[in-house]
Order: structure tokens, then C-alpha cells, then sequence
């Protein structure tokens, strides 16, 4: 997907990303549970950890209220602003930046022994060649005997062409009811994603915000492959979150 397309579409979801899930707070508490133990039985060592796609932090902020020292980069500078401000509200020592994982060398963040990129982030990227950069990046910025999480909707497990609707549940957003729904359509070459935020807005009518993009059909067969290949060792692929997971261990001795 172009860069002004994510930019344009994310800027337009940053207010209200989190009405995605029913209990924000609770989720994440949950996937910092989750992430925090894969780094425990993976890796460990200390809390260094950047997060490569952070939006509005629903990772970050939970790792960082277990006492990770946590770091947050997005394309989108809605999402970061408005990370930065939950960080604040939560009193918590977070850190995010308006930035983009495919350039992660010009930040100068310096290394961290963790490095994750979770909700299905990477099929946002153009294709394998600039995920083979991402994860070459995320290599080089991790400390020796370091690992990488990613999180993904695998696309090898839907046929092509079909098609699914997700149903989020019903919302309060503003002092209004709103029903919030995922369609997606799997085509050989893509996987066209809409969301429909219906709001109502009295009188028997209804206001629909639709935001829409394209994302890359990603395996994690060839995420694993990609990272394997990159020099990650003990890569694995599981299912700890809502999403399939795929980890990496850096050697110790690089």
C-alpha cells in the first residue's frame, strides 16, 4: 500500500482505534501477559524493548506498566500523539516517535533485547522485498541473544477469492451507540480490508465512517522463513495472542 494511503487512513482511525476492542484496558493487560512470557521462556535479560508499530501503544503500555523500558515508533502521527498522551495519563515512562519501520537505521534508537510488531502490521508493508529489509533491520537493533515478536492474520489459512466479516460488538463513542465491523475479501495477490464504524445518529438515521486498504498476503511460514533466513535462530511459530505469532532469537555470539 502507498505511504500516503497508510498515512492517510491510519490518521483518519487514530481517534477512535481503540473501539476495536471491547475492553481496551483489558486488552492490554492481556497481550502484555502474553508477550511478557514469550520473552521470559525465549530470551529474557534485561527490558530494552521497541515496539515498530506501536499506534495508539495497546502493547507498549501494558509491557511498560510490567517494567519494560519501552520505546514506539508509528507512520501515523495521530496514533503517536495519541500514545503519548495515554503513556502520560498512565503515568508511565514510554516513549513513541512518529516513524517508519522501513527506515528504522536514520533514528539512531540505538539496540534493545526485544523488538515486537504486533496486529498485523507487517502486511501493510509492499511486498517481500521490503520485509526482508524490515527484519534485517530489526536484526541489526537488537542486542546479541535478543529476540523479535511479530504478530500476523496468516494468510495462508483463508482460500482465495473469499471473503469474512468480523463484528467488534456495540460501542458508546461520544455519548452515541456505534456498531463496529471488519469485511475482508481474499484475492491470490491481496486481501482488501474495510472497516464500517455505523453511528447513530437519531431520528432512524445512521452516519457510516469506512476506512479501506490493501495489505500484502503474508504467510507466517514465510515470515519464519524470512527471519530464519535473516540469521534469527529458535524461530517459532504459535498462537499465543488473537493473531498467529512469530518469534526469533538472536545469537548470542553476533
Amino acid at each position: 500500500m502507498p505511504e500516503t494511503q497508510i498515512q492517510h487512513q491510519y490518521e483518519a482511525f487514530a481517534p477512535f482505534y481503540e473501539l476495536i476492542f471491547q475492553d481496551w484496558d483489558g486488552m492490554i493487560a492481556e497481550q502484555a501477559k502474553t508477550i511478557d512470557a514469550i520473552v521470559k521462556r525465549s530470551w529474557g535479560g534485561e527490558r530494552s524493548l521497541l515496539d515498530l508499530s506501536c499506534g495508539l501503544g495497546t502493547q507498549a503500555l501494558g509491557l511498560a506498566q510490567l517494567g519494560y523500558e519501552v520505546t514506539g515508533i508509528d507512520i501515523t502521527a495521530g496514533m503517536v500523539k495519541r500514545a503519548n498522551s495515554e503513556g502520560q495519563k498512565r503515568g508511565l515512562p514510554t516513549r513513541f516517535l512518529h516513524g517508519d519501520m522501513r527506515n528504522l537505521r536514520q533514528y539512531g534508537l540505538g539496540r534493545f533485547r526485544t523488538i515486537i510488531s504486533c496486529e498485523n502490521s507487517l502486511p501493510h508493508l509492499a511486498g517481500a522485498e521490503e520485509l526482508r529489509g524490515v527484519v534485517r533491520s530489526v536484526y541489526d537493533g537488537l542486542l546479541p541473544g535478543g529476540g523479535c515478536i511479530f504478530s500476523l492474520r496468516d494468510f495462508a489459512r483463508r482460500s482465495t477469492p473469499s471473503s469474512e466479516v468480523r463484528v467488534y460488538g456495540i460501542v458508546e463513542h461520544a455519548g452515541k451507540r456505534m456498531i463496529v465491523f471488519q469485511a475482508r475479501d481474499f484475492h491470490a495477490e491481496h486481501c482488501e480490508v474495510t472497516w464500517y464504524f455505523v453511528e447513530h445518529a437519531g431520528h432512524g438515521q445512521t452516519e457510516t465512517k469506512l476506512l479501506n486498504w490493501r495489505e500484502y498476503p503474508l504467510t507466517a511460514r514465510d515470515l519464519a522463513n524470512t527471519l530464519t533466513n535473516a540469521g534469527f535462530r529458535d524461530v517459532q511459530v504459535g498462537n499465543d495472542l488473537f493473531e498467529v505469532m512469530v518469534t526469533g532469537r538472536k545469537p548470542e555470539d553476533d
